[in-house]
């Protein structure tokens, strides 16, 4: 009788493996599935940070309120980033520069991941620097050069 409830309890025990290691399995697997994706503007920017080349926030104009927006690209190569990020001078001396980025969602997940992002600005527009911390690894500001 023993040695059948041995049996019964190493049986069950290996099933409930199977079952977490399913369970694990399936959430991992729906987790990376994109459930949205899509193209999303930003007008009346009033400035333009650069953290870094994959971090930005933007102070967006409403009315007598500006409110700050932050952007981050999903981690790239260095080259895969350099070519997520276009500048386009096409936005009329005087008028507000607006940005465009396209994104997906992945799983449960409300966080938009970045893949490009494209300023319109005009030709005397310039982006400003940002600071940036990475805790004990140091931290700064971004110059840009003009």
């Amino acid at each position: 009788m023993e040695r059948l409830f041995s049996g019964c309890v190493t049986v069950l025990g290996f099933l409930m493996v199977i079952a977490l290691v399913g369970f694990v399995v399936f959430t991992i697997h729906q987790e990376s599935k994109v459930v949205e994706s899509g193209q999303e503007e930003i007008h009346d920017i009033a400035t333009i940070y650069m953290h870094e080349l994959s971090s930005y926030t933007v102070v967006v104009r409403e009315g007598e309120v500006e409110r700050p927006i932050s952007l981050y690209l999903v981690p790239l190569t260095l080259q895969e980033m350099q070519d997520a990020i276009r500048i386009v001078r096409d936005v009329e001396k005087g008028d507000s520069p607006w940005l465009e980025y396209y994104y997906e969602m992945k799983g449960s997940s409300a966080v938009k991941n970045i893949h490009s992002i494209t300023f319109h600005l005009s030709p005397e527009y310039n982006i400003q620097g940002g600071g940036w911390n990475h805790g004990k690894f140091g931290q700064g500001q971004t110059l840009i050069l003009e």
